[in-house]
């Protein structure tokens, strides 16, 4: 019942994308390649909708900056390096995230290594068949597509020490553990499994966190 919907950035379609936004959306006003990864986000959202079988409509964006979907629908926008994904579904009470990531390497890859992962991390990656630049990249972009999944339950942004990698990941996934308790049914150690995608030169990473417990739970 998911929709992943890919694309590379191009011009065009702009003027119908924008009719969707506030008069004084900042959008409006961006750097070209910040308008275009935005609005190319946005249009793979209605081409989901319509591979749904939906009648598109427009995702919009709240203050934080995170999407606002149409009623009946979840999901969650990545970009990277001029490519595009969005990743659609029923809302059915679970929560998506999906992040999309050219490998690293140099300046980023080292601020990838000191600042997304801990030294244990780093360790366990040396035993991945991925490699060092791959796999830091591949948990880099897991950690953003579970935040993602999970902002909506938690409404606030969570750091990359919120989540820490249980075993050397795989070519098709790895698995994060939380070391802090979150609330809403989120407590230390839950686990999530994050399907990986290693497209050329890349990573697209996608979690579906389960729903959150209702109060008869």
């Amino acid at each position: 019942g998911l929709i992943l919907s890919c694309g590379i950035l191009t011009q065009g379609n702009e003027d119908s994308l924008l009719s969707g936004l506030a008069a004084n959306d900042p959008i409006r006003a961006s750097a070209s390649r910040r308008r275009a990864e935005y609005l190319g986000g946005r249009d793979l959202a209605l081409q989901a909708q319509r591979a749904l079988g939906r009648a598109p409509q427009p995702v919009g964006r709240g203050a934080d900056g995170a999407p606002l979907w149409p009623a009946g629908i979840t999901g969650s926008i990545s970009h990277s390096g001029g490519r595009c994904v969005c990743l659609l579904g029923p809302d059915d009470g679970r929560t998506l995230g999906v992040d999309i990531e050219i490998s690293a390497r140099g300046r980023r890859l080292e601020a990838i290594r000191e600042i997304a992962l801990t030294a244990a991390e780093r360790s366990l990656l040396a035993r991945s068949p991925l490699g060092p630049a791959l796999g830091a990249t591949a948990v880099f972009s897991a950690k953003e597509s579970l935040f993602k999944a999970l902002y909506p339950r938690v409404g606030r942004f969570l750091g990359f020490h919120t989540s820490r990698l249980v075993r050397a990941p795989g070519r098709r996934g790895l698995v994060l553990e939380l070391t802090q308790d979150l609330g809403q049914g989120l407590p230390v150690g839950r686990r999530f499994a994050v399907g990986l995608h290693i497209p050329a030169g890349g990573v697209l990473s996608v979690v579906r966190a389960p729903a959150a417990p209702s109060d008869s739970d």
